[in-house]
């Protein structure tokens, strides 16, 4: 029913079976449909709980029954879990379509179009800028929606040092991520006047890096950070 370039996101709740991997079943539905396809996990819950919730009531002996037969039918399938999440859907024109799959581990509380349609762009950038001299050649440029949270320890020496740190998105997605400290350096950097090569150069440089090493490095962190929305491509 979508035109080319037409979206559908779909609400679900589905199966986890015993020795599956959360998005199996999800990629098993969109194989072969014509679309790009993001698959998102929000929870999972297990098949007790999840039955507890859906047979809820006052009489406590029809409770109780349901329950059961809820309980026993989870058993029959041989599930481990219920997944409960989004799939959006894209219909494209293209020979490949492309899917990617997110344990997102936070509700969605907010509007969240404009997010969806900027991760669906920046998979197309990532699938046109596969070759790691075409990525660094790219002026990328820091998205404004997002924070950077940072876990300080308290050492011996009496100073505070940097554990941990831990990028978020403040938009309508709730993507996040571990990051580094030349992650962060990277996305403090990137303002869409300098090629990506020239600020990777710069950061071995502050930092007293092995430059063609990070030089190497350097499209894999980009590209993860583009993926999530954080660091964006321009248009190609």
């Amino acid at each position: 029913y979508l035109n080319d370039g037409g979206f559908a996101t779909v609400l679900i709740n589905w199966a986890i079976r015993h020795n599956e991997e959360w998005d199996v079943p999800l990629l098993r539905w969109t194989a072969s449909n014509g679309c790009d396809s993001w698959l998102m996990m929000s929870a999972a819950q297990d098949p007790t709980s999840y039955a507890a919730i859906w047979t809820r009531g006052r009489d406590r002996e029809t409770y109780n029954a349901a329950l059961d037969r809820w309980v026993n039918y989870f058993d029959e399938l041989g599930l481990r879990a219920i997944g409960l999440g989004a799939v959006v859907l894209r219909k494209t024109s293209a020979q490949t379509p492309w899917v990617r799959a997110d344990h997102l581990h936070d509700s969605i509380t907010a509007p969240a179009g404009a997010d969806i349609e900027r991760l669906f762009a920046a998979e197309d950038r990532l699938a046109i800028l596969r070759d790691d001299e075409a990525l660094l050649a790219q002026k990328l440029h820091t998205t404004s929606d997002h924070v950077l949270a940072q876990t300080l320890k308290f050492n011996a020496a009496g100073t505070y040092v940097i554990e941990g740190a831990e990028v978020r998105a403040s938009g309508g997605l709730p993507l996040r991520g571990t990051v580094h400290l030349y992650s962060t350096q990277l996305l403090a950097r990137s303002d869409g006047t300098r090629k990506l090569s020239e600020i990777a150069l710069d950061i071995a440089t502050t930092y007293d890096l092995d430059a063609a090493k990070f030089r190497a490095a350097c499209p894999g962190i980009a590209r993860k950070l583009i993926a999530s929305g954080f660091l964006v491509a321009p248009k190609l």
